[in-house]
């Protein structure tokens, strides 16, 4: 089950309502483990049994699953168009420390390449900040190894939009 918590304020604390915590089975915990990942926090018991690590590993694999089928529902199939082949195997732009000093482009900066009319290769800032290239190889793999649209997805990463969130089913509001 999902609980969906409304912040006023950014800065305000984050209270894990009651029912979250009885149906997890944490409220009579006394010692948790925090993981804090790149977009979620996961609350767990600081010791677990063998079971509970089960129990853990499964309900961790479902919210995958659903983040997995988030992703399909917003890109769709691939069509065999050829495209994702393409996209998967270019590599990223990138530039000496020094040429981007010169030009006045701070380190890390997303690049793209152009090619101008006379064979020329351009090099400039790109107008996006994710693309293929930022999703590990591996989940990449994963993602069309289901038939989910790389053209899609790049697309979806290129513009920022969101393809996960609201009241989409089983969410409980605090």
């Amino acid at each position: 089950m999902k609980f969906h918590i409304n912040r006023e304020n950014p800065r305000q604390r984050i209270v894990v309502p009651n029912p979250a915590k009885k149906l997890s089975g944490l409220d009579n915990e006394t010692e948790l483990e925090l993981h804090a990942l790149n977009g979620a926090i996961v609350i767990a018991k600081a010791e677990m049994t063998a079971m509970d690590v089960v129990s853990m590993f499964w309900s961790l694999t479902g919210i995958t699953v659903s983040l997995l089928a988030s992703l399909a529902h917003a890109c769709g199939t691939c069509d065999g168009c050829g495209y994702c082949d393409h996209l998967c195997d270019t590599q990223t732009v990138s530039l000496p420390e020094v040429i981007l000093e010169a030009a006045g482009l701070p380190l890390g900066s997303k690049l793209a390449a152009e090619v101008d009319n006379n064979g020329n290769i351009m090099v400039c800032l790109a107008d996006h900040d994710y693309d293929l290239s930022d999703v590990p190889p591996d989940m990449l793999a994963l993602v069309r190894s289901t038939g989910i649209c790389i053209r899609a997805l790049e697309e979806h990463l290129m513009n920022g939009g969101i393809i996960y969130g609201g009241n989409d089913g089983d969410v409980d509001d605090f």
